[in-house]
């Protein structure tokens, strides 16, 4: 079974990857692999080569085009979603619309994105998704709002995971084998 991974805005699939190794080597051991999907929207950046990619158009809520390429790879191999920052907004907007529905979806630092009021959200969007969700917060996370994204994860009806961090991929080893039990218990 395979996890679809969606990135943060300003960054691309291959470069979450050596973010996610320590999570990707624990869900490994429970026959999941991890496998990225690029955002569909290029942010334009002359000094830089590296390809940056958004999840939404400029300062816009359309999620059709960002449903879209979730949807053009999902299948029913995979089990669930793990997103980062702007990605776990993406998926905790999508994932109620996917087919088959994700088991699981795991969101890391970013339910309330920085250019959004928090009163702004799609709260409706992120409550229509009824398949368990872990909603992963660094207490230092400067980038989103660590207390809101706890206030959404509640409405979610989300397990909550706070770690010592800020707008992170967790690394830490306690963390990480927090999230790959967390997994494990859905398959018990």
């Amino acid at each position: 079974m395979k996890v679809l991974c969606l990135h943060g805005s300003s960054s691309n699939k291959d470069k979450i990857i050596p973010y996610l190794l320590p999570i990707a080597k624990e869900l490994k051991t429970q026959g999941l692999s991890l496998h990225t999907v690029d955002a569909p929207f290029c942010i334009a950046n002359e000094n830089t080569p590296e390809r940056k990619l958004s999840w939404l158009p400029q300062a816009s809520f359309d999620l059709e085009p960002a449903y879209n390429r979730v949807a053009k790879v999902w299948d029913s191999s995979y089990a669930g979603i793990l997103a980062f920052s702007m990605g776990s907004f993406v998926a905790a907007t999508v994932s109620s619309r996917l087919n088959p529905l994700p088991r699981f979806i795991i969101v890391i630092g970013g339910l309330s994105p920085v250019f959004v009021n928090p009163e702004d959200l799609p709260l409706d969007l992120f409550c229509s998704f009824k398949n368990p969700s872990l909603n992963v917060v660094g207490n230092g996370d400067k980038t989103n709002n660590a207390e809101h994204n706890k206030q959404v994860a509640l409405k979610m009806n989300s397990t909550l995971l706070e770690f010592d961090g800020g707008h992170v991929i967790p690394n830490d080893a306690e963390t990480v084998l927090k999230i790959a039990e967390w997994v494990k218990s859905l398959q018990e």
